[in-house]
């Protein structure tokens, strides 16, 4: 089975193959994302390494051979639960563009959420709001819910992003590595889309692939606030500094 598919919000998680689909019923579905749910709680708290088979299955409340039923093999489980994270932590953060006063205000949200916290006001000339985009909820959610990770979810934590890298390539998953890029990528240029400034598609793929960067060295030495903020405006077109 392939790795499976991230879902538009208010769908299955992660969807699986069409036959499947076919064969599943409502509760069946239900059952699937249940798992994805508990699945993505558990690499949020605590990593990849986290999301065994039988962690997951004491999590969603479930037994290790319904987890197997939905989910192939281990590699299957951690993508299903990377892509869920992502995109669910992607509608949150589209949230807070959305509530937004304009354009460059929406940016700075998305843009914030690659930074440490607190790095707003560190300098002068940096970001100028503060903090990052908490998914609501504390460290649990609703039996079958969305995946609550607490105030410490945010992208930065991309340490998950280079370990899901080094987890999936080398076992051929690269559609679910490119699913889980595309899915932050076209965040960027959504926001930067919203400033009216010229090739928001290519702009945005400056800015995230250089926020990746940033986000690796920020795990050795954190880069200084004023410094991030002139090169995402560089790239972008939108001024982001105070």
């Amino acid at each position: 089975m392939t790795g499976p598919a991230v879902s538009e919000p208010g769908s299955e998680p992660a969807a699986a193959t069409a036959d499947q689909a076919a064969r599943w019923s409502p509760n069946q579905q239900a059952a699937r994302a249940r798992i994805a749910q508990a699945a993505a709680r558990l690499v949020a708290r605590s990593g990849i390494a986290a999301c065994t088979t039988r962690a997951v299955a004491e999590e969603a409340g479930l037994t290790k051979s319904t987890v197997h039923y939905y989910v192939d093999n281990a590699g299957e489980l951690v993508d299903l639960a990377v892509l869920t994270f992502l995109r669910q932590l992607a509608d949150r953060v589209r949230q807070h563009m959305d509530a937004a006063a304009d354009g460059p205000a929406a940016f700075r949200a998305l843009v914030r959420t690659f930074l440490p916290p607190g790095d707003g006001t560190a300098e002068p000339g940096g970001i100028a709001e503060p903090g990052g985009v908490a998914v609501p909820g504390g460290e649990t959610a609703p039996e079958g819910g969305g995946v609550a990770l607490g105030e410490t979810a945010r992208l930065n934590s991309l340490v998950l992003w280079t370990t899901y890298l080094a987890h999936a390539w080398p076992r051929g998953a690269h559609a679910e590595v490119l699913t889980c890029f595309e899915t932050i990528r076209a965040l960027f240029e959504d926001a930067i889309g919203r400033c009216g400034v010229p090739e928001p598609a290519e702009r945005a793929r400056a800015v995230h692939l250089y926020l990746l960067g940033a986000v690796q060295h920020n795990i050795m030495r954190p880069l200084p606030p004023a410094e991030v903020a002139r090169a995402v405006t560089a790239l972008s077109g939108v001024p982001i500094h105070q």
